[in-house]
């Protein structure tokens, strides 16, 4: 004659298994079941967890990306856009600024 477990002493059975390590002979044992049984009740447990464990892995792995384009994004040096239409703008790098008279264009006629 065998035992009939219900739903929750099942799912009992197979977190002492999957989440705390337990061996399937020392489940098996202690429930009463035999351990062939107890690993089948595990096998068809099994892809529901690889099925919540690969989702949240794609939403990791997405998040993670997200966070790295927004790294990207700040990395790059703003780019400034020309002010009217016809402007051009003219960028010497690194070079220090010119300071002073010889900044300034010659005057005409002083």
């Amino acid at each position: 004659m065998s035992k009939q477990y219900d739903d929750e002493s099942r799912a009992e059975a197979v977190r002492q298994v999957i989440d705390r390590g337990y061996s399937f002979n020392d489940v098996s044992k202690r429930l009463g079941v035999s351990a062939q049984s107890l690993y089948k009740l595990v096998v068809a447990a099994s892809p529901t967890r690889e099925n919540e464990l690969e989702r949240e892995n794609l939403r990791l792995k997405a998040e993670l990306r997200r966070a790295q384009e927004d790294l990207d994004i700040q990395k790059k040096p703003p780019r400034p856009f020309p002010k009217s239409k016809g402007e051009v703008r003219v960028h010497f790098g690194a070079q220090e600024p010119l300071v002073g008279k010889a900044a300034l264009p010659p005057s005409g006629g002083h």
